[in-house]
């Protein structure tokens, strides 16, 4: 997912990932579908799979991928959602009340500007925080609940770093070139598309390394079978080059 990924179940709540208030926008998805890779080119806001996950208070806006919606969601997922603010909601509907398609018109700090479609649009039973004369900045509007990650009972003020990065293409491999197949594995991953040598690692979401072995030019394979399900992060590195992509482990 260009913006948010959610794979397997919570471990507390009964396995159900919960989404809420959050403002998910402008994340892009630049890779293509590939047959081997269910999970490629999809999801620019998220991409879930393989678990239970609850949307609410959400402002999914102006995110752009390769293929499909920007809610990805794939055959594993259960969903339920509710009062969201959510881009091309006709043509890729999302079930559940209160949902609503219309520019949130955010301001630069991904605030809402006065008549934004997102201020007081959240769940009824659900308030801002309160303030002199009705809601504490920076939720707007009345005390009910607005869209997005400034609405809700935890709306505040938080500092905003916007950071662009440059990245050059590096000799060995590139993150278009690195080709990591079977998606999901069980036992076997097969790693290629290396223009020379180096060496690889699995990380789990612990950063925790699981697993490292040199990693020769072309292609080779790797086993698997001893790790326990989940997502882990694939680093191919080596002279002048590094990169790095997910893989799932079922």
């Amino acid at each position: 997912g260009g913006g948010v990924f959610v794979f397997g179940q919570a471990s507390v709540g009964g396995g159900l990932n919960v989404v809420a208030h959050n403002t998910i926008v402008d994340n892009r998805v630049a890779s293509e579908r590939e047959a081997r890779n269910e999970m490629a080119g999809r999801g620019g806001a998220i991409v879930a799979d393989a678990t239970k996950l609850d949307l609410r208070g959400n402002i999914l806006w102006g995110n752009a991928q390769t293929d499909g919606p920007a809610l990805a969601r794939l055959p594993g997922l259960t969903l339920t959602a509710a009062y969201n603010l959510v881009q091309e909601l006709q043509a890729r509907p999302v079930e559940g009340p209160g949902h609503i398609d219309a520019d949130p018109l955010l301001t630069s700090e991904f605030g809402l500007r006065l008549g934004s479609p997102a201020i007081d649009a959240g769940d009824p039973a659900e308030a801002d925080p309160a303030g002199p004369g009705g809601t504490a900045a920076p939720a707007r509007g009345t005390t009910r609940a607005d869209l997005g990650a400034f609405g809700g009972a935890g709306a505040a003020f938080l500092p905003v770093a916007q950071t662009t990065t440059a990245v050059e293409p590096a000799p060995g491999v590139t993150s278009g070139a690195l080709r990591l197949w079977p998606q999901p594995t069980h036992t076997v991953l097969h790693v290629g598309g290396l223009g020379a040598p180096g060496t690889v690692e699995l990380v789990d979401l612990l950063g925790r390394r699981v697993l490292d072995a040199d990693a020769p030019a072309g292609s080779f394979t790797l086993d698997v079978s001893g790790l326990s399900t989940g997502i882990y992060l694939v680093r191919v590195s080596g002279s002048g080059f590094s990169t790095s992509r997910a893989i799932s482990v079922m």
